[in-house]
């Protein structure tokens, strides 16, 4: 009997894995999927739309900030948390590691992802946006973490690859609630 991959994958599991081309053009496209597929499989078309902002705001991070080759989107649902998480390749002498887990503590510093959102928008407008691509980076964490309600990591699983995460507690279902009429409440 032929084996599939996906039947390692527990049943009522979100499980999508996405591998990308390094370029603009996907970023729309991986939005709309990133939300029909939260949509569908969670039946939350907030946490769709919010989830496939975060998914986007990382994608666009990876495709200008990272190096030249396929960049591995996976998002993952288990335990009562949502995960979406972007890898992409990166120069061996990259600053860019250092510069964004700075972003993430400064993001951590505040005593709310919205006050830092809110303070990474005065840091544009005061700065302008054509002179600091630095904050305009920052802004776009800030709204993931506001946004998106997300916990940013990021990490190296290995040479020359970075992996930044936004993990979400999934709201708990509400149930339906479903007009009463006065024939049936009879």
């Amino acid at each position: 009997m032929a084996s599939n991959t996906h039947d390692n994958v527990a049943p009522g599991r979100l499980h999508l894995r996405l591998r990308l081309p390094f370029s603009w053009d996907c970023i729309e496209s991986v939005r709309q999927a990133v939300s029909a597929v939260i949509a569908a499989s969670l039946n939350n078309e907030l946490l769709a739309e919010q989830m496939a902002m975060v998914a986007s705001e990382l994608l666009e991070n990876a495709v200008k900030h990272g190096e030249a080759g396929p960049i591995e989107l996976c998002l993952e649902a288990t335990d009562g948390q949502l995960d979406v998480a972007i890898g992409n390749a990166i120069g061996p002498d990259s600053v860019s590691v250092d510069q964004l887990s700075a972003r993430i503590e400064f993001i951590r510093l505040f005593p709310s992802a919205r006050e830092a959102y809110l303070a990474a928008l005065s840091a544009v407008y005061e700065q302008g946006l054509a002179s600091s691509s630095s904050t305009q980076s920052t802004l776009g964490l800030a709204r993931i973490a506001a946004e998106g309600e997300c916990l940013l990591q990021c990490n190296i699983p290995r040479p020359g690859w970075l992996t930044v995460s936004a993990l979400r507690r999934i709201p708990p279902q509400q149930a339906p609630v479903y007009p009463v009429s006065e024939e049936s409440a009879q």
